[in-house]
C-alpha cells in the first residue's frame, strides 16, 4: 500500500481512511475508534473519551517536530518516538499495528525526500516483530530498541524513472 498510499494529510483523518481501508472486509468497525477500554502488558491504553484528543496532540506535535528532523538519525528517533506514542493510544479495537505501520511507511516516502541521503522507505521485512513488540514493554521508558529496529528498517530508495511512489 505504501506505494500506492491513500491520500491524506497524516492526521487522525488519514490513519481511520489507513485502518478502514485495510479492515473493511474484516471489521463492521473499520475505520473507527475502539469503543472499549483495553489494557496489555498491565498498561493501560488511553481511555476511549480521549482517544481523539490525544491523536491530536500527536498529530500536531508530530507536524511540528518533522520540521526540525535533518538526518537519518533524527528521523529514526522521531519514528521511534511516534510509533511509541500512537501505538500506546491504542485507537483501534484491533488492528493498531498493521495500521500504523503503513501509516509510517506512507509518512517516511512522503515526509523524507528532502532529508540528507533521502527519500527513504521503511522495509518492515527489516524488522524483527518479536523483538518490537518486547521493547514496546520498556518504550515509555527507553525507545532504544525500537529505535534499532527503525535503523534496520529504513532503506535509501533509488528513484528509477520508470517507477512511481
Amino acid at each position: 500500500m505504501a506505494h500506492n498510499p491513500l491520500p491524506g494529510n497524516f492526521d487522525k483523518q488519514h490513519l481511520l481512511a489507513i485502518h478502514y481501508y485495510l479492515f473493511q472486509d474484516l471489521y463492521d468497525w473499520a475505520g473507527k475508534y475502539r469503543t472499549v477500554y483495553m489494557a496489555k502488558n498491565n498498561s493501560y491504553f488511553a481511555p476511549v473519551e480521549s482517544i481523539d484528543l490525544y491523536l491530536d496532540d500527536a498529530f500536531n506535535l508530530m507536524s511540528e517536530e518533522i520540521k526540525v528532523v535533518s538526518s537519518l538519525d533524527d528521523l529514526v528517533i522521531f519514528l521511534a518516538k511516534y510509533y511509541v506514542i500512537l501505538l500506546n493510544i491504542h485507537p483501534f479495537r484491533e488492528g493498531n499495528g498493521r495500521t500504523i505501520s503503513e501509516f509510517f511507511s506512507e509518512y517516511v516516502l512522503a515526509k523524507s525526500i528532502n532529508l540528507p541521503g533521502g527519500p527513504y522507505e521503511l522495509d518492515w521485512d527489516e524488522v524483527d516483530e518479536d523483538a518490537l513488540e518486547q521493547a514496546m514493554v520498556l518504550a515509555r521508558a527507553f525507545k532504544g530498541l525500537i529505535e534499532a529496529e527503525f535503523r534496520k528498517a529504513l532503506k535509501h530508495l533509488s528513484f528509477d524513472e520508470n517507477k512511481t511512489i
